[in-house]
């Protein structure tokens, strides 16, 4: 077995070797911060969030991750911007703030957000039978709604994985397969798997349990679609991003990577992955001025106190063996009331990409995006939250 250090010193070779990611692939490239989205984070911010960029760059090489995007704001102020290693290991290009990386299933707290968007507009109910809103899909030719229950699934058991649909994702299996499940995010691919499973039985009945669901995110898109009266990717865009000042962002499109795209790669940060499409490309940057206008870190909230509280609240019973972890929202994977207010997180992973969406009750709003698989029995994307979480306490109690 070999020791500690000679692990970190094989891996500090492998990152900063001559034909590998060199050092000068962690530095900074600032970013412009779009006021509309954020604003700055004052000096002293800024100069005590600083402690955050030896922790990446010691997580990079402990991890094998070819590259990283990190983004924080606190009190609704971006304090860092930042980029680390390489987005494309072949020729050499480093990873900058504007960086696009896919952010897998993180793209379902979007997704969960744009139905609030749309309750808020008075166009959509939480409790509207799936039925009455997809009115004009039926059942494939010959087949019939196989299951009563299927009647009764509403957006509002979509949104907390609790629709019943068979083929969910195992929750000890969720952190590593969460991908939205499809490689497509075409609307007649998803509109056939939802009129497929109207003829099949449901693992149990809508709302009874929660047992995360891709494909019920996925239909989510064609609810959007329809009560909005426009495509999904053009309704987030329009009503979601564009008014916060967040341009880039965009759905994944099939084939070659896009010119500033973060390449994807497996375990050990050299060898490709596949490039699998359905979410949405952003930096990190891009998220974490999402997630501000979401907790409202900038005095104007973007969702209603109500539709904010239903996204927020737990919508089953707690679990007796677990009951201090927290609970689904809508949209979020665990959300966990603090004296100082709510934490709430998405995660998300698929060949090639780690992704990782939190609002902390202290205040911290943050993100980060790797293009790495994670090591064999080891959680990189746990360990950076871990890390990170430790950094934000000391970096908070200081500025306080």
């Amino acid at each position: 077995m070999m020791h500690r250090r000679e692990v970190l010193g094989g891996l500090f070779a492998f990152m900063t070797g001559s034909e590998l990611i060199p050092k000068w692939a962690f530095a900074q490239s600032a970013q412009p911060v779009n006021r509309a989205a954020a604003t700055r984070g004052t000096p002293a911010q800024e100069r005590a969030f600083a402690a955050v960029h030896p922790i990446m760059e010691k997580l990079l090489l402990e991890f094998e991750i070819a590259g990283a995007s990190l983004a924080i704001a606190h009190a609704g102020r971006l304090v860092v911007s930042k980029g680390y290693g390489l987005a494309n290991v072949a020729k050499r290009v480093p990873v900058q703030p504007d960086t696009l990386f896919s952010i897998a299933s993180v793209t379902k707290a979007i997704t969960g957000v744009a139905v609030l968007k749309l309750v808020d507009a008075g166009k959509l109910e939480l409790d509207a039978r799936l039925v009455d809103v997809l009115h004009d899909l039926k059942p494939l030719p010959g087949k019939r709604i196989a299951d009563a229950r299927f009647r009764n699934i509403t957006v509002h058991h979509l949104l907390y994985h609790a629709g019943g649909f068979p083929g969910h994702v195992k929750s000890d299996q969720a952190e590593d397969i969460d991908m939205e499940g499809e490689d497509t995010d075409k609307d007649a691919d998803i509109a056939l798997r939802y009129r497929t499973l109207m003829s099949e039985p449901l693992e149990f009945a809508p709302g009874s349990q929660s047992h995360y669901s891709n494909i019920g995110f996925l239909v989510l898109r064609l609810v959007i679609e329809h009560a909005a009266g426009e495509g999904y990717e053009e309704y987030v865009r329009a009503k979601l991003l564009k008014p916060r000042g967040i341009t880039r962002m965009h759905l994944e499109t099939e084939g070659n990577y896009e010119p500033n795209e973060a390449h994807r790669y497996q375990a050990g940060g050299r060898k490709p992955a596949r490039r699998m499409v359905a979410n949405w490309l952003a930096s990190a940057t891009d998220l974490v001025h999402f997630l501000v206008a979401v907790d409202g870190g900038l005095g104007q909230p973007f969702l209603s106190k109500k539709a904010r509280t239903a996204m927020l609240a737990a919508p089953l019973p707690p679990n007796p063996k677990r009951p201090n972890a927290g609970h689904v929202g809508l949209g979020w994977d665990v959300v966990r009331q603090f004296p100082e207010g709510h934490r709430y997180a998405k995660s998300g992973g698929k060949p090639g990409i780690q992704a990782w969406l939190e609002h902390m009750e202290n205040g911290v709003d943050w993100a980060f995006l790797y293009n790495t698989n994670a090591p064999n029995g080891r959680s990189s994307r746990g360990e950076t939250v871990k890390r990170m979480h430790e950094a934000f306490q000391k970096i908070v109690a200081k500025l306080h």
